[in-house]
């Protein structure tokens, strides 16, 4: 239930690091997080307090149960939890195309997939529509988690690009949207500019907004972390 705005220093590493120096106002350095495949650590200077674990952190303190792979994707505006190794079905929405992962129509149902009619294009919700009795009975005939994700990609119809990604996991009756609503141009690519994320679950909305202002790309870089001697750490 609060707003704030800061500017970060991000460095990413594709599939190793993501390094972020974080500085709300006058330049001063407030926090540092570095983020790899199997461990996250943070300094709070603002506190002398440091952090270092796993993803249950996230999951425990910010109810956000979220990996790496998932933070590369968003970052970098890849479609999130693509594998290449899935089965989808097709829709034209205006000037996108709409993948939709093949799960039973229950599960769409139940985690608020609806289709419109005869031209089959899905109602843009994040609402999960599912009672406790209905819930339970799909989770349990589910053969594995990946039976209750479900995923939807926007692709640009002309740039071939994905603008938008929803994964919604009737699991833990959650879901996250990344939505890119602006890209630029940088050494002949076009990458994103302005991205807005929506963390979304029964009871909570979280949104977050990103708008990169300078990029560089394919440079060698550092990720500097280290603790200061008298800070404590957070359990």
């Amino acid at each position: 239930e609060q707003k704030r705005s800061f500017k970060t220093n991000l460095r990413l590493r594709r599939d190793s690091a993501i390094w972020m120096s974080i500085s709300p106002a006058l330049g001063i350095e407030v926090a540092r997080v570095l983020i790899t495949q199997d461990s996250i650590k943070f300094i709070d200077k603002w506190n002398d307090q440091y952090f270092i674990g796993d993803y249950s952190f996230m999951k425990e303190k910010l109810n956000i149960d979220i990996e790496f792979d998932i933070l590369q994707d968003m970052i970098v505006g890849d479609p999130m939890l693509y594998t290449g190794q899935e089965r989808f079905k097709s829709n034209k929405e205006d000037n996108a195309y709409l993948l939709t992962s093949k799960n039973k129509g229950r599960v769409r149902r139940a985690a608020g997939v609806r289709y419109n009619g005869k031209e089959e294009q899905t109602l843009d919700s994040l609402t999960f529509d599912v009672d406790e009795s209905t819930y339970q009975r799909i989770t349990r005939n589910a053969q594995d988690e990946g039976d209750l994700i479900i995923k939807r990609y926007w692709v640009e119809a002309d740039t071939w690009k994905t603008v938008r990604s929803i994964i919604t996991d009737l699991g833990s009756k959650r879901s996250i949207e990344t939505h890119i609503t602006e890209h630029t141009e940088h050494d002949g690519k076009r990458v994103p500019k302005k991205m807005t994320f929506t963390l979304t679950d029964l009871t909570e909305v979280s949104t977050f907004k990103m708008d990169y202002s300078r990029l560089k790309i394919n440079q060698h870089f550092t990720f500097p972390f280290q603790i200061p001697e008298k800070f404590e750490r957070i359990n």
